[in-house]
């Protein structure tokens, strides 16, 4: 039976893991390829997370293994109401353990861990247009609201 918690320390070897291999399946155009250092800072990125009140990271687990994880962090936003929002960074599930509502049970924790903190707003923000995944958000209550436009120097 999978298990939703907040993140520790010994959790952050696997965290970093997961998140080498989500870049991995990345196709993004701005995504490097993930060396030695990336991965340091990242794990070190985690690890001063785990000890910032703003920062939520959030773990699946079946007994000791480590399924999937999210993180995100509290900020305040002048254009929406409400003005304090939790706002997702990275979601992550093993390809075994998808389609089996474990990133919709971590984003459920995540939530109610944000509320037990006052923040009742969310955003997720993706970087890439996806329709597969905007669904996905919508299903569990997520609405599209604004656009992301980039551009490339020439």
């Amino acid at each position: 039976m999978i298990k939703y918690r907040l993140a520790t320390i010994f959790d952050i070897p696997s965290i970093s893991e997961m998140w080498r291999l989500m870049m991995d399946e990345s196709d993004l155009e701005s995504v490097d390829i993930i060396d030695d250092q990336e991965m340091e800072r990242f794990a070190f990125q985690m690890t001063a997370n785990l000890n910032n009140i703003t920062h939520i990271i959030v773990i699946a687990c079946e007994g000791e293994s480590i399924k999937g994880f999210t993180h995100g962090n509290i900020y305040e936003t002048l254009y929406s109401k409400p003005a304090i929002r939790l706002q997702s960074q990275s979601t992550y599930v093993y390809p075994d353990y998808r389609k089996q509502t474990v990133a919709t049970e971590l984003t459920d924790e995540f939530t109610r861990i944000a509320k037990t903190r006052s923040i009742y707003g969310m955003t997720e923000f993706m970087c890439k247009y996806d329709n597969r995944i905007i669904k996905k958000w919508e299903r569990i209550g997520f609405k599209p609201d604004s656009v992301r436009m980039i551009r490339k120097e020439t």
